[in-house]
């Protein structure tokens, strides 16, 4: 892995790059991808920009990283489009089940990617560990609501189905 190379327009590359290459090692290590040809990592005047696909789940991650990092949060894509577009709520009955369920009203304000809650001893793992987190919730809430049809059409309602899933 110390044979990743950042593309720079400029000579000087910031400190932050050397957090950036020993992060992607660490993602490395653990197995979010298999080698260094499968990370792009390219600098402009006001970004990294590092893209690459998780194997564990086959997504492709793109973080723009600001020159400050880590005291601001990288901004993140997932398959070409932003995370907070996978915050967001797609129906207002998605919003009721979740509020339900997770006594929460929303994902963006739990995500490490707000300002409010990012440090600097968050690592862009953290982050992918949260997009894992947020896809299991999404599963969780989704299959509720499929138990809760089945449960209504064709089961007794005092059998607990949930349990014997989970």
């Amino acid at each position: 892995m110390s044979n990743i190379q950042i593309q720079s327009q400029k000579n000087n590359i910031p400190v932050i790059a050397r957090r950036i290459k020993r992060e992607l090692i660490d993602m490395l290590k653990i197995g979010i991808f298999t080698d260094e040809s499968d990370v792009t990592i390219i600098k402009n005047d006001e970004n990294f920009h590092i893209i690459f696909k998780n194997i564990k789940d086959n997504r492709i991650y793109k973080f723009i990283i600001p020159l400050n990092y880590p005291f601001r949060p990288p901004k993140l894509e997932i398959n070409y489009r932003p995370y907070s577009y996978y915050l967001r709520f797609q129906s207002e009955k998605f919003r009721e089940i979740f509020n339900k369920y997770k006594s929460r009203t929303c994902f963006c304000c739990d995500s490490l990617l707000c300002c409010d809650n990012w440090g600097p001893q968050i690592k862009l793992s953290n982050v992918i560990d949260e997009v894992d987190n947020y896809y299991k919730q999404c599963r969780e809430i989704a299959d509720r609501v499929i138990i809760k049809v089945i449960k209504r059409k064709y089961l007794i309602d005092n059998i607990n189905i949930l349990e014997w899933l989970y």
